[in-house]
């Protein structure tokens, strides 16, 4: 049995194996195929704490509906993990969820989702886009913390606001911010080469010094005349384009 189930929670997976005989005219060997995608038996409302944990095999998951919850490290270091398919029951990714998935390139994460734990996607290097929900209750600033490659995000509404560490920069080429966003902490986006533009909702009603340091001199930044996006503009030499 490749599932355990104890009710409703998956607490362990094992790859499958099946032996095939291949004939042809130099005679006959046998073949390991080894099981590659999986869909989650329908009776499963949460995956347990590492269900899926160092399984190397796994490229595609698909969680069905039902399921709420992906527990602490329930996909870590599934490192050919390709794509995961998520449905709209889920209500809370824990906890390194998707820690050092290294081979996953994009995410969307479902609407109804409202909590996201620490390091969810800690090192997964490849990650470049990322839809998030539109409203979050309750993260940690390190969900996306060393996406070394993550190009486009949008930030869900509920995220007040953002530290160094909340995702990588360096690949950074689109951020969408939400309305709720008040403070950009830090070094938040500081070291954005291939950060063209950004609009910065007119409720920031604080930069750090050190937000947008170390980043292209033709940086566009867009908002609200008399805001803290312009006053950020001026003070740094850019060009400011009101909304």
């Amino acid at each position: 049995m490749s599932f355990e189930v104890k009710d409703g929670v998956l607490v362990k997976y094992e790859t499958e194996r099946f032996q095939e005989v291949i004939e042809n005219e130099h005679g006959s060997c046998t073949i390991t195929i080894v099981q590659t995608g999986v869909v989650l038996p329908e009776e499963v409302y949460k995956v347990g704490k590492y269900a899926f944990r160092d399984n190397l095999e796994l490229k595609k998951v698909v969680v069905p509906e039902g399921v709420a919850i992906l527990g602490y490290g329930a996909f870590r270091c599934c490192k050919n993990l390709e794509e995961v398919v998520l449905p709209h029951t889920l209500t809370e990714i824990g906890y390194g969820a998707f820690s050092n998935c290294e081979s996953l390139k994009k995410i969307e994460i479902p609407e109804g989702v409202r909590t996201i734990g620490e390091n969810a996607f800690y090192e997964c290097s490849r990650l470049e886009s990322v839809r998030m929900p539109k409203k979050l209750d309750k993260y940690d600033p390190k969900v996306f913390f060393h996406c070394r490659g993550l190009k486009e995000i949008e930030l869900s509404e509920g995220i007040v606001a953002l530290y160094d560490d909340f995702f990588w920069r360096r690949s950074l080429e689109k951020v969408v911010l939400p309305k709720s966003l008040k403070a950009i902490c830090g070094y938040s986006f500081s070291g954005a080469p291939s950060l063209r533009e950004i609009e910065i909702p007119e409720t920031v009603a604080t930069i750090d010094s050190n937000a947008f340091t170390s980043i292209r001199e033709d940086l566009c930044i867009k908002g609200r005349r008399g805001s803290a996006a312009e006053r950020l503009a001026r003070c740094r030499g850019l060009t400011f384009i009101q909304t």
